[in-house]
């Protein structure tokens, strides 16, 4: 197991916005993963379903595939590296 990693924001696949926002309405995020893919080095991308929940409406106002970078650090890749 790594002892540090970064993490960070890599873009999206998809991202919809389905509902406008009302001004002073209270959201909420809603996230799952859907997969992990393994690169080289020991580094992964994350795909999240993401949504955006608005209080009291039926209808989220985003819906989205989030991707997220994952990276040990530099000792651990360069561990990793010399196992495999």
């Amino acid at each position: 197991m790594p002892s540090q990693a970064i993490y960070f924001n890599y873009g999206f696949n998809r991202i919809r916005f389905v509902t406008p926002v009302p001004v002073n309405a209270r959201i909420r995020g809603a996230f799952r993963v859907l997969g992990v893919e393994d690169r080289p080095n020991g580094k992964r991308t994350v795909t999240f379903e993401a949504k955006v929940e608005i209080e009291g409406q039926n209808k989220p106002a985003l819906v989205a595939e989030w991707l997220s970078a994952w990276m040990p650090n530099r000792a651990d890749r360069m561990r990793t590296a010399r196992t495999t």
